[in-house]
């Protein structure tokens, strides 16, 4: 076999392996992001149902973040779930009294990209989610406790931007929550759980809740630190919840400072177009 039939094989393999690849192109890397906070801050909370009186305290909070990449009608989104978990301990000096509170929140956002400027983004979208929880007063009494349960509906909105300082890679992000619509359960002025659970006189326990009236956001900003191996992410908190149904007021203000990790993984899918960058 002559040198030049020799050559002619690897080369008949190398063109028939890009004519494969041309028409199967390489999958693009997917990024998915999990980020935990856990944050120590000051809480004011009242709730007419247990004492007029305005209560101040300690509030820990553990924030879970996901963000996964999705598509809907050949465009590029981002779905967001967000776990929150609170645990509250506050008192009144001239009541002598102290509340124990524990609150569980899930938060479900469809993020959609915009792009005003090319060194910020910005992302979008309607958002829903649910929460559960309690507060007890240690003040003995016929109703020591309060149920707090609600679903709701809202929009998010979020911007980030990257930045490089001292050499080291990092970027800021703020994003807002704002619940427009809501239904969530309360017990009526005068009513005490064991008439609504055990006796059954039910009243209007199920009520509907709008920021027209009780604004209720959340609000948290961050700054991303990128080392080698893992992303740093110090932050403050602001959430606001409040209600005024049944004649009934609740109100929850927290300011906490947050600190925790992100991680980022990719995972390999076909390519069908180059995906914008996501930073979030």
């Amino acid at each position: 076999m002559t040198l030049h039939r020799l050559l002619a094989i690897p080369c008949t393999l190398i063109a028939i392996t890009m004519h494969v690849a041309a028409q199967h192109p390489a999958p693009s890397l997917k990024p998915r992001s999990e980020a935990t906070m856990v944050g120590v801050g000051t809480v004011r909370q009242q709730d007419t149902y247990l004492s007029p009186l305005t209560y101040r305290g300690t509030q820990l909070t553990l924030l879970h973040e996901s963000l996964r990449p999705c598509t809907l009608k050949g465009r590029e989104l981002r779905s967001q779930h967000l776990w929150q978990a609170d645990a509250s301990l506050t008192d009144n000096a001239p009541d002598r009294t102290s509340y124990l509170g524990m609150l569980l929140r899930y938060d479900y956002a469809l993020l959609l990209p915009l792009r005003p400027w090319p060194w910020l983004r910005v992302w979008a979208g309607p958002q829903a989610g649910a929460s559960i929880g309690g507060l007890y007063s240690t003040r003995n009494g016929n109703n020591p406790a309060q149920a707090l349960a609600d679903v709701h509906m809202g929009a998010t909105l979020a911007a980030t931007a990257g930045f490089t300082l001292w050499r080291q890679s990092m970027a800021v992000r703020a994003q807002a929550d704002w619940q427009l619509l809501g239904l969530m359960f309360s017990p009526e002025y005068g009513q005490s759980y064991y008439e609504v659970f055990a006796l059954g006189n039910k009243g209007h326990n199920l009520c509907w809740r709008t920021p027209l009236s009780v604004p209720t956001t959340r609000s948290l900003v961050t700054l991303d630190w990128h080392l080698r191996t893992t992303t740093l992410r110090v932050g403050a908190l602001f959430d606001l919840r409040q209600s005024h149904v049944n004649h009934l007021r609740h109100h929850a203000a927290t300011a906490a400072v947050m600190v925790g990790c992100v991680h980022h993984f990719y995972r390999l899918q076909p390519q069908r177009h180059q995906p914008q960058g996501f930073d979030l």
